[in-house]
């Protein structure tokens, strides 16, 4: 969409919002992933959980920037114009993925502090 309407031209923090949502989506998958095939019964598991999913949106991110690299020469486009925006694509998928972490994290705490409420 951003390459057809011309958005990152016309709008400087498009890419940044394209790559801080990819961080959301590929931490929330991760670690939904992580969680159906993990057994959690430890508050270790699941901080290894949250870590995995993290590490999981940096690999990914850093391997789309390799394929941007890489293909880079070989068409009309610049989709990675110099090494400043390379930096900020990653630090945008690392604060998607640490803020949809933190939350469902909290989301997660504040849910069995109420179930404890209720069982008590």
């Amino acid at each position: 969409m951003g390459g057809i309407f011309n958005l990152y031209e016309q709008l400087w923090w498009w890419d940044l919002l394209v790559h801080t949502y990819a961080g959301v989506g590929i931490a929330t998958i991760g670690r939904t992933e992580l969680i159906n095939h993990m057994d959690l019964h430890t508050q270790h598991a699941q901080l290894l959980v949250y870590s995995m999913a993290l590490l999981l949106t940096l690999g990914l991110s850093a391997a789309w920037e390799l394929y941007e690299f890489t293909v880079d020469p070989f068409t009309a486009r610049t989709m990675q114009p110099h090494n400043t925006d390379t930096m900020h694509d990653l630090a945008g998928a690392v604060v998607g993925a640490l803020f949809i972490l933190v939350l469902h994290a909290h989301h997660k705490r504040k849910k069995t502090v109420d179930h404890e409420k209720d069982t008590t």
